[in-house]
């Protein structure tokens, strides 16, 4: 018994450990590119997470929905982003598209990053701020 009390502390204080080292933060993905995009990001070297996003698709439809809905896919996602990180490397895997983004040391801002693909470039910006729900 006590040797499952003292592997749980150990197991806990890792745990803890490792969240104190990293900040969940927000991506929110858009995919205007006309074509399925399958992204791979990095973190100094270290995969963050990898994505594929569906092709924007045409309405075929004369009717037009109110309010309209989003003509561009995209997606959002909580990733735990080490504090060290000093690069974020965004790869398009279809058209070996590519960007960079130097993350700022110190006191790091709430905002999240909005990663927008388009038809020949791939665009990060440090601006996301997610709808929270009250």
């Amino acid at each position: 018994m006590a040797l499952l009390l003292i592997a749980g502390l150990l197991l806990g204080g890792i745990v803890d450990a490792l969240s104190s080292q990293t900040a969940i933060t927000f991506f929110y993905i858009v995919n205007r590119s006309w074509r399925e995009a399958r992204i791979h990001v990095t973190a100094d070297g270290q995969e963050l997470f990898a994505q594929e996003i569906e092709a924007a698709r045409e309405s075929t439809s004369r009717i037009q929905e109110a309010p309209p809905s989003d003509r561009y896919p995209a997606r959002e996602l909580k990733v735990r982003l080490p504090l060290t990180a000093r690069r974020l490397v965004v790869e398009e895997l279809n058209s070996a598209g590519r960007a960079t983004f130097d993350l700022p040391q110190g006191n790091r801002s709430d905002a999240g990053f909005r990663i927008v693909i388009d038809r020949d470039a791939i665009c990060i910006t440090h601006d996301y701020m997610p709808i929270r729900s009250q």
